[in-house]
């Protein structure tokens, strides 16, 4: 009997370090997961700083584009007043000249604003010549889709439009 008591507290004493073994790995696989969880909230927490400049800075770029629209608009009527209803169009061809190029170009800057690193300053040059490119490119399609197109209502809704980007800077942020 002596024999099977001895076997008995041979495997006890193998299971209590066993047990003792399993504990320290639960713990550092907790300490583990605690650690990845820190770094994991770290970085949310940056992505959530992140978004809300992007959001902010979209939100005020939106706005200069919706002050654009306001003035698009106004330049329809003023045209539609003068010119009648082909004014009218060639004056919102004219506003969408400016405001297509616009909304596209604060979409390509939301979007880097995202980017780590200094690429800022080159994406908003080669997006506001891209920008410049494609309110020509839309005149040109103008010119080449609605040939009865009024001219001078054209310039009033691109030049009014532009003006939009003046008025911005009046608005509170």
């Amino acid at each position: 009997m002596s024999t099977v008591l001895k076997k008995e507290e041979s495997v006890g004493d193998a299971g209590v370090e066993n047990r003792t073994e399993a504990a320290h790995f639960q713990r550092r696989c907790i300490a583990a997961r605690l650690t990845r969880l820190t770094q994991v909230t770290k970085i949310l927490g940056f992505l959530t700083v992140l978004v809300v400049y992007t959001q902010h800075c979209f939100q005020m770029m939106l706005k200069v584009v919706l002050l654009q629209c306001g003035t698009a608009l106004l330049s329809v009527l003023i045209a539609w007043a003068f010119m009648g209803p082909r004014g009218a169009l060639s004056a919102l061809c004219g506003g969408m000249a400016v405001i297509l190029p616009t909304l596209f170009f604060a979409w390509r800057l939301t979007l880097v604003a995202r980017r780590p690193g200094n690429a800022h300053v080159n994406a908003f040059l080669i997006g506001e010549f891209i920008k410049i490119a494609s309110a020509i490119g839309i005149l040109v399609l103008v010119r080449l889709l609605f040939p009865g197109a009024h001219w001078g209502a054209v310039v009033l809704g691109l030049v009014v439009t532009l003006q939009a980007n003046f008025l911005a800077l009046l608005v509170k942020p």
